[in-house]
């Protein structure tokens, strides 16, 4: 049995990774390129969103196995994703796990919610938020 080539290999991804809906990380440029290339390294494995974005365009909260096209600066599908876990918290109760498992060098709650705090600065302590995992199942071949 023969294997297939690199051709055939990248026709299966792009042909598998079409049918998903996509996910994006970051704002296009140099932001979501570090991000994306983060989740190919293994080094995030967690995103956070407001939960008020998800209502306002009518879309689902992620459910666990779900899988997704991550999507780079390009709109190019680099990799398929799966949703590992998914909660439901206040700002305030976002703990050290998932600030660490976002990859981004916030290992501290202090640290993470400064940061967040400059992306969303109307949020409070009841904020709600959607605290998502996940796992690359698999890669765009090169």
């Amino acid at each position: 049995m023969t294997r297939p080539g690199p051709a055939s290999a990248a026709l299966d991804f792009a042909q598998r990774a079409r049918s998903l809906p996509a996910s994006t990380i970051g704002r296009p440029g140099p932001e979501r390129d570090d991000l994306t290339r983060r989740i190919l390294t293994g080094v995030k494995t967690a995103t956070t969103s407001l939960l008020a974005d998800y209502a306002a365009e009518q879309e689902p909260l992620p459910t666990v196995g779900a899988l997704y096209r991550l999507v780079d600066s390009a709109d190019a599908a680099i990799a398929i994703i799966e949703v590992t876990r998914v909660r439901l918290r206040s700002f305030d109760d976002v703990d050290a796990h998932h600030a660490h498992a976002e990859g981004e060098g916030l290992d501290t709650v202090a640290a993470w919610r400064d940061a967040h705090l400059s992306v969303w600065p109307e949020a409070t302590a009841a904020t709600e938020l959607v605290l998502e995992e996940f796992r690359v199942v698999a890669r765009a071949p090169r």
